[in-house]
């Protein structure tokens, strides 16, 4: 059986965690009292994220939450800094917990908003400790092993400030769904995946979050886990429904359980299933309208960075799609060092394109994959 944990990273929701407006932007009013030798590596963050390049964005947000900490220290200013820093992509890990915390002990320098501010960064930081697993070594062998959040301490922060049965609290219990699935506990993480999926229905506080969609496909997960794949047929065809009416989009999670939802209805084809496919109304299920455009990957399998690897590096491939939207006959066109290719392609055979896709647009795909490796200190390595 596959097993895929989340795609929470990459989603282009709103969460809780960014609904206050305190994801480290200063307003004027902070910027008009922040001394230059703060002031000019924030500058230079936003402007390298308004470019893309993440890794001088990494650079300069700690550059400049350093300088807080050395000319400002304990501050709103500070913690907002610490706050960017943690949530840059290209930071080693020690340098990510060190952030987290350092931003929410500030937290309560946001005056009448620091419960929820705190609140926030916690979740932002369980979410992180769930995706970056860690890793020990058991007489002298690697060990991938997932981090044990604190649950318990934010579970009585957001009782302590008046948020139970909250956006926060629905999603906290979608991260013990999230943290469950990790552990490959299926039956614990579908009963907190269904907690969170009736908390967000009672919720009234209007804060928006993407989580709203992600424990549905948590659900999904847990069921598939469980071989009960009708259901976790059923269950993505709501999160498609869902995603399609109160957003009208295609998303990443859209996508993602597109792709599941094919990769069940071949399973349960090739068992033998037609029938109870019809009585459940998977046959008959009409895709959304925001699925239905565009020709383009609905899954991207990612490949694992080569433990041999020094530098960064990327591989392009060129293949062809079926009329079923699976990849067929990868090939290596370049790439900057052929440690990345076996990887890539085996990868690139996972990914899953619509079915029945135009022909013209079938034939001869280029795709290209790149490998971003970063030193200690959270430094881009050069390809």
């Amino acid at each position: 059986m596959r097993f895929v944990v989340t795609v929470a990273a990459s989603l282009c929701f709103l969460s809780a965690s960014g609904f206050l407006g305190t994801n480290g932007f200063l307003g004027e009013s902070a910027m008009a009292q922040t001394p230059a030798e703060v002031l000019t590596p924030y500058k230079a963050y936003k402007s390298a994220l308004k470019e893309g390049d993440r890794s001088k964005a990494a650079r300069q947000a700690y550059a400049a939450w350093q300088a807080a900490e050395e000319l400002i220290g304990d501050s709103r200013i500070t913690g907002d800094l610490a706050d960017n820093y943690a949530r840059s992509r290209n930071v080693s890990l020690n340098g990510k917990r060190d952030a987290f915390k350092r931003a929410i002990a500030l937290a309560s320098y946001h005056g009448e908003d620091a419960y929820d501010v705190e609140v926030q960064r916690h979740i932002k930081y369980i979410e992180w400790m769930i995706e970056n697993k860690g890793v020990r070594f058991q007489r002298g062998k690697p060990e991938v092993y997932v981090r044990t959040p604190n649950f318990k301490s934010v579970e009585t922060l957001i009782e302590q400030s008046g948020q139970t049965n909250s956006t926060y609290e629905a999603e906290l219990l979608a991260l013990k769904s999230q943290y469950n699935l990790a552990k490959r506990n299926f039956s614990k993480a579908l009963k907190f995946a269904e907690l969170s999926i009736e908390a967000f229905s009672k919720t009234t506080d209007n804060i928006p979050s993407h989580y709203v969609y992600l424990a549905q496909t948590y659900k999904a997960e847990s069921l598939y886990q469980l071989d009960r794949l009708l259901e976790t047929a059923l269950v993505y065809q709501d999160v498609m429904t869902d995603i399609d009416k109160n957003l009208g989009v295609e998303t990443a999670v859209s996508k993602y359980a597109y792709a599941s939802w094919l990769d069940i209805k071949d399973i349960l084809e090739k068992d033998g299933k037609v029938e109870d496919m019809k009585t459940t109304g998977i046959s008959n299920y009409e895709l959304p309208k925001s699925i239905k455009e565009g020709f383009h990957p609905l899954l991207r399998v990612p490949s694992l960075m080569p433990k041999t690897a020094r530098k960064s590096g990327h591989v392009k491939v060129i293949y062809n799609v079926d009329i079923n939207g699976e990849v067929q006959d990868p090939k290596v066109v370049s790439s900057t060092d052929k440690i990345f290719e076996r990887g890539v392609l085996k990868a690139v055979r996972q990914w899953r394109y619509p079915p029945n896709g135009p022909a013209d647009k079938r034939q001869n795909i280029e795709s290209k994959v790149s490998f971003r490796l970063v030193d200690s200190k959270g430094k881009l390595i050069p390809e």
